[in-house]
């Protein structure tokens, strides 16, 4: 069932960088 897992694009548009640059964002605000 893909339905019950994400996308395999998924990991591409949510990349450990991103998560860290959305943090420091957060945190420079």
């Amino acid at each position: 069932p893909s339905t019950a897992s994400p996308p395999r694009g998924w990991r591409w548009h949510v990349r450990p960088q991103t998560i860290c640059r959305w943090l420091q964002i957060l945190i420079s605000s």
